[in-house]
């Protein structure tokens, strides 16, 4: 009886995060394997808890940063035995505390101020909210123009 003995195949896995967040928005993983094949199929866990996400792409925005993501890879081939990524630490962006240096302004019906936070470095991105009253909501001094009396701001 001659044959080839063929070795035991252990897929090796990695994730790579594709895009960073704020706690609640949508983060998408994508699990690699050099040894997957058309067919793998793959079981994502949070925690170590699996999910019902079986397919190469991990997407979810109820993930906080600490939790732990992880992908067991699994080949149909009689000499493979399912392969597991190491703990993948989820990372997420810390929104910023922003704060006023004066005291509340009270603002009448058709006048105007320019808002003047105070930002911890590295802010780029404005999204002021309610924007309604303002000239521009996407910029970090934006003028405020109330439609009513009182307004808050």
């Amino acid at each position: 009886m001659s044959g080839e003995v063929k070795p035991i195949v252990t897929p090796a896995v990695t994730i790579a995060q594709q895009n960073v967040g704020c706690p609640g928005d949508e983060m998408s993983f994508t699990a690699t394997s050099t040894d997957a094949v058309p067919g793998s199929i793959y079981q994502w866990q949070i925690n170590h808890v699996n999910t019902s996400e079986s397919n190469s792409t991990f997407t979810s925005s109820s993930l906080s940063a600490g939790d732990v993501l992880t992908c067991i890879i699994s080949i149909s081939s009689p000499c493979c035995v399912p392969g597991k990524s190491s703990d993948f630490v989820i990372q997420t962006n810390v929104a910023p505390v922003v704060s006023f240096s004066s005291d509340d302004v009270t603002i009448k019906k058709g006048e105007s101020i320019t808002l003047n936070p105070v930002l911890p470095a590295g802010v780029f991105v404005y999204n002021w909210s309610p924007s309604s009253s303002l000239n521009d909501g996407a910029v970090s001094n934006p003028v405020a123009s109330p439609t009513q009396t009182p307004a808050t701001l």
